[in-house]
């Protein structure tokens, strides 16, 4: 809907005060209606534009809301992807970092202190994972003349 969706971080103190917001192509500043939290990270949309995926990266979790772009309006918010129950053995201590979404409507996140890259399907499902050479990747995005070439 030709709108800019950005969050705001803030990390210190005992409650999350950080925001997301939108700045419409008319130049209206508009607060999301989402809950307050400490990194924002992983703003990402379906690919018609309906379903919005953020996180808070401290919280380890991805959440998922309907989303109008229209008015800003959102509803149904949910966890999309849990990563603090991903691993039983508790060894990947990987927090959901920055997103982007392919043609098919899949998420793909990069995991900061993870070293690795998942990608999700529309209802949360894990349908791949992918070590990385980097332990802090911070988001994913396609580029090239076909989008078919996946940079982190």
């Amino acid at each position: 809907s030709g709108n800019y969706v950005f969050g705001t971080m803030h990390e210190g103190g005992p409650e999350p005060t950080g925001s997301f917001y939108r700045f419409t192509p008319v130049g209206t500043l508009q607060r999301v209606a989402l809950p307050h939290i400490a990194i924002a990270n992983s703003i990402a949309f379906s690919p018609d534009g309906a379903t919005l995926y953020w996180c808070d990266t401290r919280s380890r979790r991805i959440h998922a809301c309907d989303y109008d772009g229209q008015t800003g309006q959102v509803a149904n918010i949910r966890v999309f992807a849990d990563l603090r129950d991903q691993d039983a053995d508790g060894a990947h201590k990987g927090s959901p970092d920055g997103s982007t979404v392919d043609a098919d409507g899949c998420l793909w996140n990069a995991e900061w202190g993870g070293n690795r890259l998942t990608r999700y399907a529309p209802d949360g499902r894990v349908l791949a994972r992918m070590s990385v050479p980097a332990s802090q990747p911070t988001c994913p995005a396609f580029g090239g003349e076909a989008l078919d070439t996946l940079y982190l």
